[in-house]
């Protein structure tokens, strides 16, 4: 508006009146730690209006979403939801259910150094995480579920910041 002003195609006096409070939104690819939750809510959104009985995003799908730069901001990230939405044959949206161009283009940009390390960090994390998401929190069978110790899984989960309790319900 303020260029439409500064244009003459807005009247001024008109803009002034209307801009009591301005409010600022960033895009989307200066909030990436925005993407899993907006992700989430779109997938629950169109979940229920597509019938389907799809009930959460897999860590890696999440981890190709998160590195996107998605150009057309927050209407883009919910077309692209929307359609893993549609193609998805199963419970969970995994990367393949994602479109091609997105994939893509994570694959195309340069990849960051990484250590050993910090490659089997993230793995774990990832792997834990989505035990707990399909054991709804529960550590017990998660730890079952990755042949390890309830004791263990605790330890990595807390180690990595995971809070199992954001898995329930």
């Amino acid at each position: 508006m303020e260029r439409a002003v500064v244009g003459s195609t807005f009247r001024e006096d008109l803009y002034y009146r209307l801009n009591v409070f301005t409010i600022t939104i960033p895009s989307l690819r200066e909030r990436r730690a925005d993407i899993p939750a907006l992700a989430e809510y779109f997938l629950v959104k169109y979940a229920t209006e597509h019938r389907r009985k799809i009930s959460r995003i897999s860590s890696g799908a999440l981890d190709l979403l998160s590195q996107h730069t998605f150009p057309g901001n927050v209407r883009e990230l919910s077309n692209v939801i929307e359609r893993a939405v549609v193609v998805c044959d199963g419970f969970v949206i995994q990367e393949h259910h994602l479109p091609e161009s997105i994939r893509v283009a994570v694959r195309e940009r340069p990849a960051e150094k990484q250590t050993l390390a910090e490659a089997v960090a993230r793995l774990e994390r990832n792997m834990i995480e989505d035990a707990l998401r399909n054991a709804r929190g529960n550590a017990a069978r998660a730890a079952r579920a990755l042949g390890t110790t309830e004791r263990i899984v605790r330890y990595k989960a807390g180690k990595h910041g995971i809070d199992s309790t954001r898995f329930r319900g």
